[in-house]
């Protein structure tokens, strides 16, 4: 994802929404591998990017806040 990640910067920009798909599955990985404090932080990076580049209303924006930010925050939270 990484790799992904670093072509997508150089040839998109940081504020394309393929780049902030891609931040989100960085951020699932972390999150997989129990750093939830790396996850949160790339899935909020996500989020900003997706707030940036799709409509607020877009199913992908209520998915982010659903399932990306809030459950692994509140896990990390509580540990």
């Amino acid at each position: 994802y990484h790799k992904a990640l670093d072509v997508q910067l150089k040839c998109k920009g940081e504020d394309h929404i393929s780049v902030g798909r891609s931040i989100g599955n960085i951020a699932y990985v972390w999150d997989k591998k129990g750093d939830f404090e790396k996850a949160v932080n790339c899935y909020k990076r996500s989020l900003d990017i997706k707030l940036k580049s799709l409509d607020k209303e877009h199913p992908e924006i209520a998915v982010s806040y659903n399932l990306d930010i809030y459950a692994p925050f509140c896990f990390y939270m509580l540990t």
